[in-house]
């Protein structure tokens, strides 16, 4: 299931799990646009963010939601490149806590509310 939520300037792609080829043949093939935000599947995987991703959608910012010091390395280093790339910046749960969206007139407004759990950094 990958979702396209909201409309301009308020515009959030949520892949999902959806990543690789299965990825890569909804962009192609599908009808998804433009989106201001981009969610990284699955939990910023090397194979579900890449060049295709990032010049169709052209997202203004990216969210992660990956555990602190997690056993997969996510987000993969690749991913957090390509982001880096393409001037998108991202925000992550790991580093930057619970991550919230709000509608500001011109896009998205991010806030955080940093870890508090034991072994912070």
């Amino acid at each position: 299931l990958a979702l396209v939520l909201g409309r301009e300037p308020w515009s959030l792609f949520v892949p999902g799990d959806l990543d690789g080829p299965h990825l890569a043949r909804l962009l192609e093939h599908g009808e998804v646009g433009p989106v201001n935000a981009v969610v990284l599947a699955p939990h910023g995987s090397r194979h579900g963010t890449s060049r295709t991703l990032l010049e169709r959608l052209d997202p203004k910012l990216a969210l992660v939601s990956c555990g602190w010091r997690n056993r997969f390395g996510h987000p993969h280093r690749e991913s957090v490149s390509l982001l880096a790339e393409h001037g998108v910046p991202l925000w992550r749960t790991d580093h930057d806590g619970t991550i919230r969206l709000s509608a500001a007139n011109d896009g998205w407004r991010v806030e955080v509310s940093p870890r508090t759990s034991p072994g912070t950094r």
